[in-house]
């Protein structure tokens, strides 16, 4: 009867040390929980304010390419001659070529932001499907998913208005060029100047397209 007694005790004891060790897991999965809540507020704060940023950045690029737009008309415009209209044209160049580099400065800021936002919510995923696994509760892990996407859906944007830059490069290029044909043909007229300038759009497309 003692060993039975002794035995029962020792499972009993057992038992309890089990019990404290699951209380005590418990309690810190709940704080890990509440931390990983914590940061996941924090970047859903962050990811707010880049999805702002990156609406402003596409505003200033579309009134960069309507800039370009009315500049490139007017270079075309036969109407339009004298060397005060390639002085204009210059100083537009100049102009955009500075909103140019300074939107670049914006979009590299962009992706590398939306490049640490996708790896560090790519680290939160695995801990946070964890943890839910351990829970039983799939509500967060859903909610982390639908953040996950739009930062997806964000970087496929930057990747696009990326694309867009290098467009508007091409035609400072295609300015360049025609700034350089009036310097060179200085004694040919506007017409002429204008001929070659819309000879070169061809050329530099189909140049692109082999690249």
């Amino acid at each position: 009867m003692e060993n039975v007694k002794t035995t029962l005790q020792e499972e009993v004891n057992e038992l309890q040390y089990r019990q404290e060790q699951l209380e005590l897991l418990n309690a810190n999965l709940m704080r890990q929980a509440d931390r990983l809540k914590g940061e996941k507020e924090e970047r859903e704060k962050e990811a707010v304010s880049y999805y702002n940023a990156l609406e402003k950045a596409r505003v200033e690029k579309q009134d960069l390419q309507v800039q370009l737009d009315q500049a490139l008309q007017q270079a075309l415009d036969p109407n339009s001659k004298g060397s005060s209209l390639f002085a204009e044209v210059e100083d537009r160049r100049t102009a955009m070529e500075r909103q140019l580099i300074s939107m670049k400065v914006k979009y590299q800021s962009l992706k590398k932001q939306n490049a640490f936002n996708r790896e560090w919510m790519q680290r939160m995923k695995l801990q946070i499907t964890t943890l839910l696994q351990m829970k039983g509760s799939q509500a967060e892990f859903e909610q982390q998913e639908r953040l996950l996407a739009m930062l997806e859906q964000k970087n496929g944007e930057i990747k696009h208005l990326l694309g867009e830059i290098r467009n508007l490069e091409k035609f400072k290029s295609l300015y360049e060029k025609a700034i350089n044909m009036r310097e060179v043909d200085s004694s040919n007229d506007y017409s002429s100047c204008q001929t070659n300038f819309l000879m070169s759009i061809p050329e530099t497309a189909n140049q692109e397209k082999g690249n």
